[in-house]
């Protein structure tokens, strides 16, 4: 073999090489760019359903607060928010079911009609006729992902501990007026 041909065999066989290395560094670049897109876009969702059921919770909790609404009803154990406005003849429940936090609202005298499921204080579904009843046969609407909700009250400070995933938020709230 001759030493012109030996050599340019040596350099073609060294830019492939380098093709080789180039290509394995652009897609490992690439794996560990999208991991870490996916680990930040995770992150950001699960902040960001724990910012709306806070928040949201903290604008009922203000509203309630206000005009001296706000009672936390016990059932068989589970705890949950009632929001119970006289002048409206309107009762707002607020509970976790399946994963979501949900808010019923609806008029007193329905309400006084309504059978609370015991264990969970959630409204039992009514019969199939009903306008109050989501397709999925449950009552209320859906606000946010959410997998628990505890209620605590000492005094006049209300917390609320919200687990979302293996993540748990803690409301505080300092009531102006005592709850019933």
């Amino acid at each position: 073999m001759s030493k012109a041909k030996y050599s340019h065999t040596i350099s073609g066989v060294f830019v492939f090489f380098l093709l080789g290395v180039f290509a394995v560094s652009a897609t490992l670049m690439v794996l560990l760019g999208a991991q870490a897109y996916k680990s930040g876009a995770d992150r950001g969702e699960r902040h960001s359903a724990q910012r709306i059921a806070s928040s949201y919770l903290r604008g009922k909790l203000r509203e309630a607060d206000s005009r001296n609404m706000l009672r936390l009803e016990d059932l068989d154990g589970a705890r949950f928010l009632k929001i119970n406005n006289t002048e409206e003849e309107t009762v707002t429940l607020l509970f976790v079911q399946d994963g979501m936090l949900y808010e019923w609202y609806t008029f007193q005298d329905l309400f006084d009609e309504t059978e609370l499921e015991p264990g969970t204080g959630v409204p039992l579904p009514v019969p199939s006729d009903s306008e109050s009843e989501d397709e999925d046969g449950r009552r209320g609407e859906t606000v946010c992902p959410l997998d628990e909700m505890c209620l605590s009250l000492k005094g006049q400070m209300l917390t609320v501990n919200l687990r979302h995933g293996q993540e748990w938020t803690a409301v505080d709230f300092a009531l102006r007026s005592a709850p019933h």
